[in-house]
């Protein structure tokens, strides 16, 4: 992902997780914040401890990575993906569905 489409500020993270309408499923949770709509949506990854120890925190980045790719966001959008504990031993195409199922109710899929 470039750098102009992820979010890597603390502060744009405690904004959004602050104030952002939140999406919920059984592996993720969204946090989406609308911004400039003049520009692309911005994704942020948050995957805790409680996940597992580093290599499963790193699987489900890239599993979240993957499904984003293949997920429409709304332009504009600011989104923060927090992982679950249950994310760790799912699949692609559990976490494609989920991250779906999560933006939807956060108000911000295409």
């Amino acid at each position: 992902m470039p750098r102009t489409l992820r979010l890597t500020s603390s502060r744009d993270f405690a904004r959004i997780l602050r104030s952002g309408s939140r999406g919920s499923s059984a592996l993720i949770t969204c946090v989406a914040l609308p911004a400039d709509p003049a520009r692309a949506a911005r994704v942020g990854f948050a995957v805790g401890t409680s996940v597992g120890n580093a290599v499963k925190r790193n699987r489900a980045r890239r599993l979240l990575r993957e499904a984003v790719r293949a997920t429409c966001i709304k332009p504009g959008t600011d989104v923060v993906i927090v992982g679950k504990q249950a994310i760790a031993g799912s699949s692609l195409a559990d976490v494609r569905s989920a991250l779906d199922a999560a933006l939807e109710r956060a108000g911000a899929s295409c």
